[in-house]
């Protein structure tokens, strides 16, 4: 079932249990309250698993529950734990289905409490070409797509006044439906991406009818126009990531940008004009990968070559090549900037140096010998995998 049809099938309810007095999520649970659950992951799969099950576990399951409860959204409560410890507690149900045909993991999130309709959270993405890190990445970003969409779910369940004024029964050419659509394209416009989800779920939840126009927009930004901004507007973060000491953030928005269009891919696969521009997106993101280490690794080049020449007259003074400790000494006195991986004997009296850099993947190699310091090779610790290049 697609996100669009299980939409379909709890959002009106959802905003319709926001005026029940008896909803135990409306009445009894404030935002500052969790709420108390108990849990269960299970595996839906054929013949396909890209990961050992407890490795599949880990990154969808414990990242979209860890998503929930660090947000303070809920209490995970263990099921041997005491009767009355357990009394007036909710479930949650979340199941991991993997279909090898498409390479597409989907997970689901399930969440029944007493006196409250049943609220179900999805998201999927695509892990095809994927590596086994890309593989546990992109699991993990489907969990804490699935929690985030939950906790929309929640806060405009738990609101006990929404600002907006809409409502389930509302006409369709209502104002105030027209102006929560704006107040989520505003936030989203701000990088705001929880508020605009929560708004746009407002829109969606504040008609029954499926061919409501408005209705079909929030749902489209819910599964498209969102994600894509946001994939969007992690790239352009790239600018004044590319300095020195910013990899991690670099890579964490490259990441983030490429589990979005793979998560587009996944969950738009009837328009074949999404599934194609999001993967021309991923291509451009293999291509800017490429170049961002191209251009550490030509930083890097330019560091150790001041450093190779130290070596040169070091190897010309001292009719040696320099050992770890003396090499240690060179580079501290040359502030090089590099980590010396490893001195390795080559030969009887030539020796060859590791170095990489501590803000990069890029490594290089010299070879001190008798007839000279020169590189030997330069390269870079990509992922086999062309399509994550991680």
């Amino acid at each position: 079932m697609s996100i669009l049809n299980l939409r379909r099938g709890f959002c009106f309810i959802l905003l319709a249990a926001l005026l029940t007095p008896g909803s135990a999520l409306a009445a009894g649970g404030g935002a500052s309250e969790p709420i108390r659950v108990t849990h269960s992951i299970s595996i839906r799969n054929g013949n396909w698993i890209p990961l050992p099950v407890e490795e599949l576990r880990h990154a969808a399951g414990d990242a979209a529950l860890s998503r929930l409860t660090d947000a303070g959204r809920l209490q995970l409560l263990e099921k041997n734990e005491s009767a009355d410890n357990l009394a007036d507690t909710g479930s949650l149900a979340l199941e991991i289905a993997l279909i090898g045909p498409a390479e597409t993991a989907k997970l689901t999130m399930t969440l029944d409490v007493e006196g409250s309709p049943t609220l179900v959270s999805t998201a999927s993405i695509s892990v095809r070409d994927l590596d086994h890190a890309g593989i546990y990445d992109a699991l993990e970003h489907v969990g804490e797509r699935a929690a985030d969409r939950m906790a929309a779910k929640l806060d405009l369940l738990q609101s006990t006044g929404l600002s907006s004024g809409v409502r389930p029964d509302m006409r369709s050419d209502d104002p105030a439906r027209r102006r929560t659509y704006d107040k989520a394209q505003a936030a989203k416009r701000l990088g705001q991406y929880g508020e605009a989800r929560i708004s746009f779920e407002e829109v969606v939840a504040s008609s029954a009818d499926e061919d409501d126009t408005l209705r079909q927009l929030a749902e489209d930004e819910l599964r498209y126009g969102l994600p894509l901004f946001e994939a969007q507007q992690a790239l352009n973060t790239l600018g004044h990531l590319s300095l020195p000491g910013q990899q991690g953030n670099r890579e964490a928005a490259l990441s983030r940008a490429e589990n979005l269009y793979r998560q587009i891919q996944a969950e738009n696969p009837s328009s074949v004009q999404r599934v194609t521009e999001a993967q021309r997106a991923l291509d451009s993101l293999i291509v800017a990968r490429g170049a961002l280490q191209n251009a550490m690794r030509a930083s890097m080049l330019a560091r150790v070559n001041s450093l190779r020449f130290a070596m040169m007259e070091f190897s010309a003074m001292e009719g040696d090549c320099p050992d770890e400790e003396r090499m240690q000494g060179l580079m501290s006195m040359m502030n090089a900037r590099v980590d010396l991986e490893k001195v390795v004997p080559d030969g009887d009296r030539a020796k060859r140096y590791q170095f990489s850099e501590p803000d990069s993947r890029a490594q290089v190699e010299i070879r001190c010998s008798d007839t000279g310091v020169d590189f030997v090779e330069s390269r870079s610790s990509s992922s086999s995998s062309p399509a994550s290049f991680r």
